[in-house]
């Protein structure tokens, strides 16, 4: 539909009117998958700039979609997270990340979508499958714990510990990362990830403290150095917040507050992860 027709832009309010007001929907998921091509020449000088006066009406008609329902929350699929452009991401309250279904692969977008979006906006999935291992459903899980947590799968096939493995991590997100995660900022103890990196790490600041979730796929090393330059010259507490359970191996780790550096041991020759939680010691002000 060529957004630029008042005809178009009233079809789809009707639509969006229906659903709101006669079935109570609140959430949409504007996926748009289409390939509009190079554009329309139709009713103006160039196909570039049929383009961009679509796509301007197109946000101008989000932004009604707002103004009439200002509870109502939009997702921002648009083709597995190929359009992240802000004209989007200024404009929806959640994005989606990509449509990566490799719970392997999936890492390395999550630990770079704050660059692009606000963490709170950040719908990394999480593909937890009853044929995985429970470390492999941990790792699948932190892929969306410092973000918005989207959860696929086919859970109705999982065995009642797998499943309360899910139930554990979402009541771990609820309790640490959704009461902070729209005060936070991010930060990469590592920098920002490669496509291939063998250890990953993300982790989002807040007034109280910081979360930290660490990725190690295949790593070569077991031990990970990651520099959190927030905390130098102070006493911090760490300790594992997902998964909580004392049947998962807990990583050693140890801090050396001259050169603010958290160290942790993850084990090698495997695709594991970890989420910790790091707090200062004796009332001390975080930087």
């Amino acid at each position: 539909m060529d957004f630029r027709d008042s005809a178009a832009r009233s079809h789809l309010d009707s639509v969006i009117d229906r659903l709101v007001q006669e079935y109570g929907i609140g959430y949409f998921k504007m996926d748009y998958n289409v390939s509009p091509g190079a554009g329309t020449d139709y009713q103006t000088d160039s196909i570039g700039e049929g383009m961009l006066e679509h796509n301007r009406a197109y946000s101008d008609w989000v932004e009604g979609i707002h103004k009439r329902y200002p509870d109502v929350i939009l997702e921002n699929c648009s083709s597995g997270g190929m359009r992240e452009d802000f004209a989007q991401t200024s404009r929806f309250q959640v994005q989606s990340t990509s449509d990566q279904q490799d719970w392997r692969l999936y890492p390395a977008i999550a630990a770079a979508a704050p660059m692009m979006m606000l963490p709170e906006q950040a719908a990394n999935w999480a593909y937890p499958q009853a044929d995985m291992t429970a470390e492999q459903t941990v790792f699948n899980i932190n892929t969306t714990f410092l973000g918005r947590f989207f959860l696929s799968g086919y859970i109705n096939r999982m065995s009642e510990k797998q499943l309360m493995l899910v139930k554990d991590g979402i009541v771990a997100y609820k309790h640490y990362v959704q009461p902070v995660i729209a005060q936070s900022t991010p930060f990469w103890p590592l920098g920002l990830p490669e496509w291939r990196d063998k250890v990953i790490a993300l982790g989002i600041k807040h007034d109280s403290g910081s979360l930290l979730t660490v990725w190690c796929r295949n790593a070569d090393d077991s031990e990970v150095n990651l520099s959190l330059p927030q905390y130098a010259g102070m006493d911090v507490e760490v300790h594992t917040i997902f998964p909580s359970s004392q049947e998962f191996e807990e990583w050693n780790t140890s801090w050396t507050k001259e050169d603010a550096i958290l160290h942790v041991s993850c084990p090698t020759d495997e695709y594991v992860s970890r989420t910790f939680e790091i707090r200062l010691k004796g009332g001390q002000v975080q930087k």
